[in-house]
């Protein structure tokens, strides 16, 4: 789409915040959309509440992911000068200084934390705990940590790695976290786009969701997703042989896993479709 710009920003860089301000002032769009829904755009310019009996209606885990959700969140931004929640709010006021429409396109954070509590199975959710607990104690994370600049957005290089790993553990969290809100959010900035199709355009969204946002609004370019299956024993790589048919791209050829993007799916529900 081309009246719809995507900027990835990371939540509690000063980096993200400075970028968003410029480009809205800079480019002036007619429609700004932000990764919010209606109650976190509220509690965005309202002083932060405590946790009321109603919020355990989302399920005892949907409750507690919010609460440590609030705390790490809290904890990250204490440490880079940067309220939780700065980047948006930051969008938000930029979008009223000229004069363009708001749109929040996530899906309600309740329905969100109320999937984490139905959807997410027990193994995972305390397989969740222990890696909290246990995560800053490994080389690997000391290691990457030592090296991350939480006043910058990270490299799209780094954010893959991050969301590919952390995925593999988490699966049935990270389709609620992401997968299923990514698509939420393409549909509604799709829908946004048809009805002002003369508009300039700029969603500011999560760095974590840029990516896969992008590949569902422009799928003409990002329509085929493919990967490499190996076998960790015998290092040999999974390969098919595409049958001879001139109906086929690249027919009687071997090619490595994948297929096409259908309409709504994300790259990886592409390729996990193709794969089972």
């Amino acid at each position: 789409m081309k009246n719809v710009k995507i900027i990835g920003s990371s939540h509690v860089a000063r980096e993200s915040v400075n970028e968003i301000r410029k480009d809205i002032l800079l480019e002036k769009p007619d429609i700004v959309c932000v990764e919010l829904d209606k109650n976190r755009f509220v509690s965005l310019f309202q002083k932060q509440r405590k946790l009321r009996i109603g919020d355990l209606k989302v399920g005892g885990f949907g409750a507690l992911f919010m609460i440590v959700g609030r705390w790490l969140q809290k904890k990250l931004g204490d440490q880079v000068g940067i309220m939780p929640g700065a980047d948006m709010k930051t969008a938000v006021l930029a979008a009223r200084e000229v004069k363009a429409k708001i749109y929040l396109i996530d899906i309600p954070i309740q329905k969100t934390l109320f999937k984490l509590s139905k959807e997410v199975p027990l193994w995972e959710k305390l397989k969740l705990v222990f890696y909290i607990i246990f995560s800053p104690l490994s080389l690997k994370n000391r290691k990457l940590t030592k090296h991350f600049d939480l006043n910058k957005v990270p490299a799209q290089k780094v954010i893959d790695q991050i969301i590919s790993e952390m995925r593999l553990r988490f699966p049935k969290l990270f389709k609620v976290l992401l997968d299923d809100r990514n698509v939420y959010m393409a549909n509604q900035l799709k829908k946004i786009s048809k009805d002002n199709p003369d508009d300039n355009i700029i969603a500011v969204v999560g760095a974590g969701h840029e990516k896969d946002i992008n590949f569902m609004l422009n799928p003409k370019i990002h329509n085929v997703a493919k990967t490499f299956i190996k076998n960790s024993k015998t290092g040999e790589f999974l390969f098919l042989y595409r049958d001879n048919k001139p109906s086929l791209n690249h027919p009687d050829t071997w090619a490595n896993v994948g297929g096409g993007i259908k309409k709504g799916e994300t790259p990886l529900q592409a390729l996990k479709r193709e794969v089972d």
